[in-house]
C-alpha cells in the first residue's frame, strides 16, 4: 500500500468561479494531464499555485520499507537489483557459460 501526502494552496485574483476544485487531483487520460480544478468559460483566473506532495509506503511486512518514502527507496532497491545483475553477468563470463 501506499500512502500520498500533499497540500494545495491557490492564491490570487480569480475572475470567475471555481465550478470544481479537486484534491487529490485526478488524472485525465484523453488529455494526459492532472486536472486540479476547472473554471468557468470566459474566467480569466491569475493565480500562484503550489503544490507539495509526499509519497511513501505504508507499514508493509519489510522491515526496511515501511513509513518510507517511495522515490529513494525505488532508487536503492534499483541499484541493488543491478548490482546482483552485474556480479551474476560477471561471474557467468567467469565461468565460461556465456560469451
Amino acid at each position: 500500500m501506499i500512502m500520498v501526502v500533499g497540500s494545495m494552496n491557490l492564491s490570487g485574483p480569480l475572475s470567475g468561479a471555481i465550478l470544481d476544485a479537486r484534491w487529490p487531483p485526478t488524472w485525465d487520460l484523453e488529455k494526459n494531464e492532472t486536472v486540479l480544478g476547472v473554471f468557468g468559460r470566459g474566467s480569466n483566473p491569475q493565480y500562484r499555485f503550489d503544490l507539495h506532495t509526499f509519497v511513501a509506503f505504508d507499514n508493509l511486512q519489510v522491515e526496511f520499507v515501511g513509513g518510507q518514502e517511495a522515490v529513494p527507496v525505488l532508487n536503492e532497491m534499483a541499484n541493488r537489483t543491478e548490482a546482483i545483475v552485474l556480479a551474476i553477468e560477471a561471474e557467468t563470463r567467469r565461468l565460461g557459460l556465456f560469451p
